[in-house]
């Protein structure tokens, strides 16, 4: 499994990427988890 935080400063927001073998996740957040948000969930069939 692959884990991935990126979080920019300018923008007040952050970017989470969760993935492995079957899935891929992409989410962003605010700070403190505030106002998460998912963009990308995809599961291989």
């Amino acid at each position: 499994m692959v884990t991935a935080y990126i979080c920019e400063s300018r923008v007040g927001r952050c970017f989470g990427v969760l993935a492995n073998a079957d899935i891929i996740l992409v989410c962003t957040y605010g700070e403190n988890g505030a106002d998460p948000e998912l963009l990308l969930y995809k599961k291989r069939i």
